[in-house]
């Protein structure tokens, strides 16, 4: 299964690379975030298109480690693998864009720690 995301990954760069080439004056805008579910309980906290948004701000190779792990619930040794760097690398910019995600949607570590209570 990394295989086939890997080579999936790496065609959607080469043909993104060259539409970049194909079409500079253009600014396209991010909308392949993909539709992942939300459990009910969740549901409440956080519509998805204000997710969306939060997503898009997330820097690409942090959202991309977050998306692969806390979405797609890969392993920080397959998302190193798939990415091309090492397990400590995927771990890391994994949880810095969570936290960039968590600054984005307004939410800090003192109402986690509330809410856990």
């Amino acid at each position: 299964m990394p295989w086939a995301f890997a080579v999936a990954r790496h065609v959607f760069l080469m043909d993104r690379r060259a539409g970049k080439r194909r079409y500079q004056h253009e600014v396209g805008e991010l909308t392949e975030l993909p539709d992942f579910p939300v459990p009910a309980e969740v549901e409440q906290l956080a519509d998805r298109e204000m997710i969306r948004g939060a997503l898009k701000r997330v820097s690409e190779t942090k959202r991309e480690a977050l998306l692969l792990h806390h979405v797609w619930g890969f392993s920080f040794a397959e998302i190193g693998a798939l990415l091309g760097i090492r397990k400590g690398t995927a771990k890391l910019r994994a949880h810095r864009g969570m936290q960039n995600l968590r600054q984005e949607l307004g939410v800090d570590r003192m109402d986690q720690s509330e809410k856990g209570k």
